[in-house]
């Protein structure tokens, strides 16, 4: 009973020194966990931000894109509206000279 006891105590002392061990290299592992996990969000935080940039220089490209048509267009109906402007005209007074004409 006496050699139990003694065993049971130097047991207990063995296990207490190794539980101080286990608790430190727990929390190093926790902490190196917790580090690459902070690199990970890190290099993703980056990423979605360079993502980010790259759809508004996209929209703004895009925009210009808009612009550029647009005026394109506008300018393509404002000379078809001065043609057919000018045939009208034309025609107008064509016609203007030939009833002069018979007057």
């Amino acid at each position: 009973m006496l050699r139990t006891t003694r065993l049971l105590i130097c047991l207990k002392a063995g296990v207490m020194r190794y539980v101080g061990l286990a608790s430190l290299l727990f929390l190093s592992l926790l902490a190196g966990y917790f580090y690459m996990d902070n690199r990970r969000l890190d290099a993703r935080v980056v990423a979605e931000v360079a993502s980010h940039q790259q759809t508004k220089a996209n929209i703004r490209a895009g925009q210009a894109e808009a612009a550029a048509l647009d005026a394109k267009r506008l300018l393509e109906a404002t000379r078809q509206a001065a043609a057919t402007n000018e045939r009208i005209q034309n025609a107008y007074q064509a016609d203007l000279a030939a009833l002069r004409a018979r007057a």
